[in-house]
């Protein structure tokens, strides 16, 4: 989808979030890596499904390629990818800050949630922040380095 004029273009940015006032400060350095950032969707542990249904159609109405979740349950990131699939709303990246090594999202892994593993997350590759190799790079932090 990229052109002479790069992938800016198509980068349609969302976040659904717990608390969206303290995420404002953060709008206009989005808007110089994405053509178009949409308002943050508050949604909570106590958002029903179908509210997450009404948020995520309307994202897909407006063709966002680039889906941040910051929440706080493994279990509402797997219903959000559910309904993702359902509704065939393919984004480019699903990021969720934070969650791809702790302990119940690689459950969800390997009790056979095979969507997680499309999900991504910033990964230190620190010697002492990391046991075992990267999910991405099969490498340890070592391997990595050498």
């Amino acid at each position: 989808p990229c052109g002479r004029m790069g992938c800016r273009p198509t980068l349609r940015f969302a976040e659904m979030v717990s608390d969206c006032e303290e995420r404002e400060h953060l709008i206009e350095v989005r808007m110089q890596y994405f053509a178009e950032v949409q308002p943050c969707e508050s949604v909570s542990s106590k958002t029903s499904d179908s509210e997450l249904w009404s948020i995520l159609r309307r994202l897909q109405a407006n063709n966002i390629t680039i889906l941040e979740l910051l929440v706080s349950r493994v279990s509402q990131i797997r219903t959000i990818t559910e309904i993702m699939e359902d509704l065939q709303f393919n984004v480019y990246a699903v990021i969720c800050p934070a969650k791809v090594l702790k302990s119940d999202f690689v459950d969800a892994l390997e009790s056979g949630w095979w969507q997680g593993s499309y999900i991504l997350d910033s990964t230190p590759w620190l010697p002492s922040s990391i046991r075992g190799p990267g999910n991405f790079s099969n490498m340890t932090s070592q391997e990595f380095v050498e």
